[in-house]
């Protein structure tokens, strides 16, 4: 995430219909922007983190230093610090979804994969077609699928194993109708509720496929 967030310039942001205060504060801004920029490539990420955040305060409005401000934390180490940065970027745009995949690898840093996971999940619900991402962005996707699809997994076999003794008394129906719960709670499967386009009967089980054995 550093290395495709850090060679990024920063730019000169519109400033079509804004005030002349406006102004003033992303020219204030830039000044230290750019200077954070030239620390970044002297390798020194915590004074950039500095300059970033003073950029940030100095012109709230501009949400894109956020993502410099949360590279520098991540480059310097302090994944806490990046998540705070991405946390106020999140707050404004919500549907970020770099800002989503880079809080998700931060969090997952820390330890937590189970926030990390719902994390990676908000991102690749905002995510577009695999084929359409720039290339730069393929990996981190991928990344956050491996990240969601392992901990289903991780929390699945750690589940199945607390109901072991009770799943693996249940026989026939009993057991199959078990096990598709479990699949729709692990989200694994989906819940197919009947749609009829006429009339609506209340009561009717909600069965995605009836059993041939049904219609002789």
């Amino acid at each position: 995430f550093g290395r495709y967030r850090a060679g990024n310039q920063v730019g000169m942001a519109a400033m079509a219909g804004a005030g002349v205060q406006q102004a003033g504060r992303r020219d204030q801004a830039l000044v230290h922007a750019r200077a954070a920029q030239q620390l970044l490539r002297a390798g020194d990420p915590k004074g950039a983190a500095t300059l970033f955040a003073r950029a940030a305060d100095t012109d709230p409005g501009w949400g894109e230093i956020l993502l410099h401000l949360a590279t520098a934390h991540q480059m310097a180490g302090d994944f806490r610090a990046e998540i705070a940065a991405l946390d106020r970027l999140l707050a404004v745009e919500p549907r970020h979804m770099l800002a989503l995949l880079m809080k998700g690898a931060a969090v997952e840093k820390l330890g937590d994969a189970r926030a990390a996971s719902a994390v990676f999940n908000a991102a690749l619900a905002v995510a577009p077609p695999y084929a359409s991402l720039p290339e730069e962005l393929k990996p981190l996707v991928r990344h956050a699928h491996g990240a969601v699809e392992r901990f289903r997994k991780e929390y699945e076999e750690t589940l199945m194993a607390e109901i072991s003794d009770r799943y693996g008394s249940l026989e026939g129906r009993h057991r199959a109708r078990f096990r598709e719960s479990m699949d729709i709670f692990l989200g694994k499967k989906e819940i197919f509720p009947q749609k009829p386009q006429v009339h609506y009967v209340p009561g009717l089980r909600s069965i995605q496929f009836y059993d041939r054995a049904e219609f002789p």
